[in-house]
């Protein structure tokens, strides 16, 4: 059976981000609302990644990467890691995203960056069981239309360049079924 990494993410990480966003300040309110947008974020734009040839390859290198490995990693280093590989998975639009995320959640534009980027190498590590089923990880990506259409509203989706999300999700499912 494929493992379904998707229903982790929240229960898992919510609280981490909740509470890294009121250490550096921000309310609880706020720390919260930011939490639940930046996975359904992070995971629309790797879907949005995935469905670009010329990027298959810098995927599946993030996946091997030892840091995804190490759960003891502090938020400094997942920062540092994700921070560079966001103009990638975001498409270029990393500063429209996080300028997006602390508008709709009343972040400091610093601190959603941060945030986005801390995010970014905690999503890979709970898909990371399927790196090496390509198909498997298209077929759950393509899967994930409600939940991602449920918490990104159409600002957030034009911050990221998603045009139409269902449209990305059949392209997901389509490439599942071919690869």
């Amino acid at each position: 059976m494929t493992p379904q990494p998707f229903s982790q993410l929240e229960t898992t990480f919510l609280p981490l981000f909740s509470q890294f966003l009121t250490s550096r300040g921000e309310t609880a309110e706020h720390s919260t609302h930011a939490a639940h947008l930046v996975l359904p974020l992070i995971v629309a734009g790797f879907a949005k990644t995935a469905t670009q040839p010329q990027h298959a390859t810098t995927l599946t290198e993030w996946f091997t990467d030892s840091l995804l490995s190490d759960t003891t990693t502090d938020s400094a280093t997942l920062i540092a890691w994700g921070k560079p590989r966001l103009p990638i998975l975001l498409g270029g639009n990393a500063a429209d995203v996080a300028a997006e995320l602390a508008q709709q959640s009343q972040l400091s534009k610093t601190t959603a960056g941060a945030l986005l980027a801390l995010a970014v190498p905690l999503v890979f590590r709970t898909l990371r069981p399927l790196a090496n089923q390509r198909p498997a990880l298209l077929a759950q990506l393509s899967q994930q239309y409600t939940w991602l259409n449920q918490q990104l509203n159409p600002a957030m989706l034009t911050a990221l360049g998603i045009g139409n999300l269902y449209g990305l999700m059949h392209q997901l499912n389509s490439m599942a079924r071919v690869v």
